[in-house]
Order: structure tokens, then C-alpha cells, then sequence
């Protein structure tokens, strides 16, 4: 009976796909093209201040030109409580067709800078609901971490989603940095 109902009822399994990742290592058009992973999927950044690379090579736009390994998008001056923030848009014709979010980042602070990113998401740009937190080490290392968000129902099936990034905990200024900011999603 039971191979009976598995040949009539199959089970339909269901995968992430990451489709858009954020390599700031070799986005070297972005933020007009970051490196879109999935066809029809548009994606762009915004941010409060200006940035610099991990490197420190350039700041602004050419903040994101692939100069050397390693490299990361920074804020100089993480201070402030959620004032200061890098916001993530996701769109494109076929973005839809997905739902059951999940993002996976990086994160890296001087010994002074903002210890804790408080994640958000959007629909519309305007209203963020704060969904989770992640602790960035002051020891030079990056901390990662995935964040399931694919019990956000309101969050499936739309043509533009948005994510926030901000920062708060800096004992002074501070230098915040992250990398590798990676959006999945299951079609």
C-alpha cells in the first residue's frame, strides 16, 4: 500500500536557490548589476552614508570594483541605533514566483564598531518589520549566519522585496563591514 501511494502521491520536494548574491569582490558593476544567480531577477543597494571597501580603496560607487581579494562594503561610522543601514532590493519579472526566504551574510566590526545587525524585510520600502538579529565579533573575524525567513508568508510572491541591514552597539564610531549578503528563495 505504501509504494501504492508513493507511485500515485509523489512527494514534491522543494530546494533554495540563492538568487542574488552580494560577492563584493567582484561586483564590478554594482550596484547598477550586483551578481544576479537566477534569470529575470533584478537587484540593487542603497545606504545612509558613504561606504568604503575592506581594502579601503575607494568609497561610493567605486567602492564596489573588485580590486583584490577579500574585500567587503564598510561603513567608517557605525554609531547610532538602527540609523545607520544598508538596504538590499530584490525584483525582476520572475521574483513572483518565489517564496520561503532565507539570507545568509557575513559580518565584521572593528573592536569599537556596531556589535549587533538587525535584520529587516519590506515589501513596499517603506514599512520594515525587524525579524533577527546577528552579533558581530570585535576580533577581526567574520561572523555568519542564515536566517530562515520562510515562515514570512506576506513575504511570497512579490514583485519587489526588500531587505535592511542596520547597525547598532558601536562603543564610538567604529568600522562595520559585510560581505557575501546572499537572498534565497524557492520557486
Amino acid at each position: 500500500i505504501l509504494l501504492l501511494a508513493a507511485i500515485l502521491f509523489p512527494v514534491v520536494v522543494f530546494s533554495q536557490t540563492t538568487i542574488v548574491n552580494y560577492d563584493f569582490n567582484g561586483a564590478t558593476s554594482y550596484p547598477v548589476s550586483p551578481l544576479t544567480t537566477a534569470t529575470n531577477i533584478t537587484s540593487s543597494c542603497s545606504w545612509t552614508e558613504s561606504f568604503v571597501t575592506y581594502c579601503g580603496t575607494a568609497s561610493g560607487n567605486q567602492a564596489f570594483i573588485s580590486n583584490s581579494s577579500n574585500e567587503a562594503i564598510a561603513m567608517s561610522n557605525s554609531s547610532g541605533t538602527n540609523t545607520k543601514y544598508w538596504t538590499f532590493q530584490i525584483g525582476g519579472s520572475d521574483l513572483s514566483n518565489y517564496k520561503s526566504y532565507k539570507l545568509y551574510m557575513q559580518a565584521q566590526r572593528s573592536s569599537t564598531g556596531a556589535d549587533t545587525l538587525t535584520i529587516a524585510y519590506s515589501t513596499d520600502n517603506i514599512t520594515f518589520t525587524e525579524f533577527g538579529t546577528i552579533m558581530s565579533p570585535g576580533d577581526g573575524s567574520f561572523a555568519q549566519q542564515v536566517l530562515d525567513l520562510s515562515s514570512i508568508t506576506s513575504l511570497d510572491f512579490h514583485s519587489d522585496v526588500y531587505f535592511r541591514v542596520m547597525a547598532s552597539g558601536a562603543s564610538s564610531g567604529g568600522t562595520l563591514r559585510i560581505d557575501n549578503f546572499q537572498v534565497q528563495a524557492t520557486e
